[in-house]
């Protein structure tokens, strides 16, 4: 990015014509595209006249599997062409054939066409509901549950409240391994020592020397603590069943529910909604279209940004009939997933959502495949989806073959008006 910013500055002083970059396709997530859109918004401003935001980068044997994007840009307000990759099949020794669709545009800083997304803000009515999950900062934290019983878990009084089922990115879209994490967050170390002592011994062995060379100070003192505060987590779904959770960066933008039991990683952002409607709109088209706008990806994955992605994000004034199908629809997925998944454990949300995307774009099927699908029962799951994604347009009082596009600007004209009023 610093090269980037050096390029940008030489063409709007007109020291150079033109200029490009082959970069990780990271260039679009925020902390990266604010550099960009600094250029772009200049009085002199620069325009990206060209580029594609994901593009696979393989070596001759199909190796280097990595992720990449190709900018071009120039001094100017001037629209540009982006590409976007609508197909890609195994190709001779390893490199992909790649199909292409373009839009001619002005291209904003995420590298999308389109409304910009500069003035959306985050919505109060969103405000105080998700969280980023918690970082441990020690791995004594994380824990088996034979090491849980070791220590006290099912015979010492108490323990149970702080000693619970952890998952982090991989427990949620790949095998969920049946981890637990320690939670002495509301204890000082004293009461920690006394009520739990071979806890205390555990953590002062296996977190404290690590916790002692940390450079925050908060974290050398609270050793015993998590890294991150988990406080305004555990306050936001204490008397719910359960929450919503989604990884910050996946393949695939997915949203289950958890029990409220479960302590969630820093790779998680943790939703304080327990309604299956909220769980529908957000596992939408609609909320998809919003997240990779205003999320970006990093390597292979799609990256979820709290702050614009679920604050920023205006769900639909929908009647109460369409409420309570969108809430139907939201549960009947997350049912039917947990479901297959419980009666074949090595299923994965990741394969699940895989083998979704092959059937929808009629690709070629292997055997393994077929095995997964009937598994999964992919093609009902298929299904729901494409009945929630009509259900919740619906609510918006929208045509269900929207383009993506109007979407996004319908949503984001939407976001101004909730701002507005609020």
């Amino acid at each position: 990015m610093r090269f980037w910013d050096k390029a940008a500055a030489l063409a709007r002083e007109g020291e150079i014509v033109r200029f490009g970059f082959i970069t990780t396709n990271s260039i679009s997530q925020v902390s990266n595209n604010q550099i960009i859109k600094k250029h772009l918004e200049a009085e002199n401003p620069l325009s990206i006249v060209y580029a594609i935001p994901d593009h696979p980068w393989v070596d001759g044997a199909g190796n280097a599997k990595v992720r990449i994007a190709m900018t071009v840009g120039e001094a100017g307000s001037k629209e540009g062409t982006l590409a976007v990759i609508t197909k890609s099949q195994k190709g001779y020794d390893g490199v992909p054939q790649l199909e292409f669709s373009t839009r001619y545009g002005y291209i904003k800083p995420n590298l999308t066409v389109g409304p910009s997304l500069t003035n959306a803000k985050a919505l109060k009515a969103n405000a105080g509901l998700a969280f980023m999950g918690i970082k441990p900062v020690g791995k004594g934290f994380i824990i088996t549950k034979e090491k849980a019983e070791e220590l006290g878990l099912g015979t010492t009084p108490g323990l149970q409240k702080h000693i619970r089922p952890y998952m982090n990115g991989r427990d949620v879209v790949g095998i969920n391994r049946g981890l637990l994490a320690i939670d002495m967050c509301q204890l000082n170390a004293d009461e920690v020592n006394r009520c739990f002592p071979l806890v205390f011994q555990w953590l002062h062995d296996t977190v404290k020397p690590i916790r002692d060379q940390n450079k925050m100070e908060s974290r050398r003192l609270n050793w015993w603590k998590f890294g991150s505060a988990i406080t305004g987590f555990n306050k936001a779904v204490s008397g719910l069943p359960r929450y919503i959770v989604t990884c910050n960066t996946a393949k695939h933008r997915l949203f289950i529910f958890l029990d409220s039991n479960v302590i969630p990683d820093g790779a998680l952002t943790a939703i304080a909604l327990d309604d299956a409607f909220y769980l529908g709109v957000l596992s939408s088209r609609v909320h998809e279209i919003w997240a990779d706008a205003t999320g970006g990806t990093r390597g292979q994955g799609k990256v979820y940004n709290k702050t614009l992605s679920f604050d920023g994000f205006p769900f639909p004034d929908a009647n109460s009939t369409t409420m309570e199908k969108i809430r139907e629809l939201g549960e009947a997925i997350d049912q039917h997933r947990k479901q297959r998944q419980s009666m074949f454990p090595q299923l994965t949300l990741t394969e699940m959502y895989n083998l979704m995307g092959i059937l929808r774009n009629g690709d070629e099927l292997s055997e393994r495949d077929l095995q997964a699908i009937e598994h999964g029962q992919i093609k009902d799951l298929l299904e729901m989806h494409d009945e929630l994604d009509e259900t919740v347009a619906t609510s918006y009082g929208w045509p269900s073959d929207i383009a993506d596009a109007e979407v996004l600007e319908l949503l984001i004209q939407l976001n101004k008006t909730r701002a507005s009023n609020e």
